[in-house]
């Protein structure tokens, strides 16, 4: 218990700028951007997001300086994506939509885009995105490019596909919380406050039909925080169940 006290009580002043920039689709929002006529549809009406993942974005938020999303989508969508957002207690700082005539292909776009953050923000920067698609290209071109500046780069892991070295995968918001304790960034009040959003959430939230879903606790990754390892197993087995039910 002294562990859990100390690291609530961390100056997250300390840790120097931090910036989240985040892709939409697939990554915050449930969209599947594999199948056309349904992300048409979950663009123009849903406002669904992956359980677990808001939260632990509302969790950094005590030590993050902005939060930026970065959405392939038109223009046009930009009410409807902001609308989104605050359904689910995100505000971003920044949002950034692409104007279709004029911003070029999605990785080009993106891009220019985190090219555009990573030149006028200082400090570091946390990725998050996933891998239906461009994601892993990109965010290893630009942590190639702007060496020491990419803190850590989060992949939902749709299709859960080999990722780059360095690169972590998550399929619930803990897997990002699990790593944020280990970096030494998040305290453990605000993992458990991820854990038990997801504790309490639907699991067809966590895991629709087109996503990955795990079927093993290994599948998580390896715990490594003792202090957790029971709570989170409690928070693992039913979702691994779940998973055996589809």
């Amino acid at each position: 218990m002294k562990i859990f006290f100390i690291l609530a009580l961390i100056s997250h002043s300390a840790l120097g700028q931090v910036h989240i920039v985040s892709d939409l689709d697939d990554t915050i929002k449930i969209t599947n951007v594999l199948d056309r006529s349904q992300a048409t549809r979950n663009g123009l009406f849903s406002l669904k997001a992956f359980e677990g993942v808001p939260k632990v974005i509302q969790e950094m938020r005590s030590y993050v300086d902005s939060f930026t999303v970065v959405s392939a989508s038109p223009k046009q969508l930009t009410t409807r994506i902001r609308k989104l957002l605050r359904r689910h207690n995100i505000i971003p700082d920044q949002l950034f939509t692409r104007n279709f005539f004029r911003d070029g292909d999605t990785v080009e776009y993106k891009t220019k885009v985190l090219e555009e953050i990573l030149s006028q923000k200082k400090g570091h920067i946390i990725l998050f995105g996933d891998d239906t698609e461009h994601d892993p290209d990109i965010f290893l071109d630009i942590q190639t490019r702007f060496p020491g500046r990419i803190l850590a780069v989060y992949i939902h892991a749709i299709r859960n596909i080999e990722l780059p070295k360095g690169f972590q995968k998550y399929f619930t918001g803990m897997e990002i919380a699990r790593g944020e304790v280990r970096a030494e960034r998040m305290n453990l009040i605000e993992a458990y406050s991820v854990m038990n959003s997801i504790q309490i959430a639907d699991p067809e939230l966590v895991f629709p039909d087109f996503a990955y879903c795990p079927k093993k606790l290994e599948d998580f990754g390896a715990i490594e925080l003792t202090h957790m390892e029971y709570s989170l197993e409690q928070t693992y087995y039913p979702l691994i169940e779940y998973c055996f039910s589809k």
